[in-house]
């Protein structure tokens, strides 16, 4: 199902001072707002001008809190709180705490939003990032032309030809950060629903098959559309979320084979029926998504 889509890109900037602190937050909260989510009225949340750079790593600096901006969202609403702050091995690094709910307390504290909360940390300096979205779905590619980059997408549940449902919500994480010193799962979703028994998050920490169940199904599972971005077509897989039940993919992120499609190129590729545009970032290390099969994400690109 075709989708109103748009695409914000910017350069980080590396926050050593309260001033470059307050510009490498600031075109975050820019880019996210500008792919078509709202800002909440949420009293105590971060003020962009004044806002001071923490001086210890991992922590908080301050807080903002949007809102999808679709028809749905009056009865099946959806909140993110975003945490502004240092990264979680340097006070000079850029740190984004991404928590998602169904409500908010109107000064800042996200109900129904579970344990899964996800820090990007911006680990390599002056490297592009870029927030793709629309009103009803965000995607954030954090540092995604060099190594240790993040991806977030947030959206609601889709029905089997990709639209928006009132089922619930999910967040979807893939980072390449294999950084002992980062606490994130390489890869991990968090479905919430907004009635019923709440599952509990999926992740895997470990760069290895079987320890834990994976995030992200195998790139072969039946449902499968193909890349043309190489010489020779190659399989991708959608990412399915893992609730109650598993739901229809997510349209934010693919998985293919690493490293089957060459890096930091842009591809059209089919999805629900529509072609879409599709970036295959920098990825240096795989995760086990199945016997002998290593994944790398493709982010949606438009």
């Amino acid at each position: 199902m075709g989708l109103i889509m748009t695409l914000s890109t910017f350069t980080e900037t590396v926050p050593t001072t309260n001033a470059t602190f307050r510009t490498a937050a600031l075109a975050w909260d820019t880019a996210i707002k500008a792919v078509g989510l709202l800002a909440t009225s949420d009293t105590g949340q971060i003020n962009f001008a004044t806002v001071t750079k923490p001086t210890a790593s991992n922590t908080k600096a301050g807080y903002a809190i949007y809102r999808f901006a679709d028809s749905l969202q009056s009865s099946y609403p959806c909140y993110i709180r975003v945490d502004y702050g240092s990264g979680y091995s340097s006070a000079n690094y850029l740190g984004l705490t991404i928590t998602v709910g169904t409500s908010t307390d109107g000064a800042g504290t996200i109900g129904n939003a579970k344990t899964f909360s996800y820090q990007m940390t911006n680990t390599r300096g002056a490297y592009l990032s870029g927030v793709s979205g629309s009103a009803s779905r965000l995607t954030l590619a954090m540092t995604y032309t060099y190594d240790n980059p993040h991806f977030v997408t947030i959206e609601r549940i889709q029905d089997s030809t990709g639209a928006d449902t009132s089922i619930g919500l999910v967040m979807v994480v893939i980072t390449d950060d294999t950084s002992s010193s980062n606490a994130a799962p390489y890869s991990g979703q968090q479905v919430v629903y907004y009635s019923g028994t709440q599952p509990v998050a999926t992740y895997n920490y470990a760069n290895s098959a079987g320890t834990q169940m994976g995030a992200v199904l195998p790139y072969y599972n039946g449902t499968v559309t193909w890349a043309e971005g190489a010489t020779n077509k190659v399989y991708v897989s959608p990412v399915f979320p893992i609730g109650a039940s598993v739901h229809p993919p997510v349209q934010g992120l693919l998985v293919s084979v690493y490293p089957d499609i060459p890096q930091l190129s842009t591809y059209t590729i089919n999805h629900y029926g529509s072609a879409a545009n599709w970036l295959a970032p920098y990825w240096s290390n795989g995760w086990y998504l199945g016997y002998q099969s290593v994944g790398a994400p493709l982010v949606r690109w438009e």
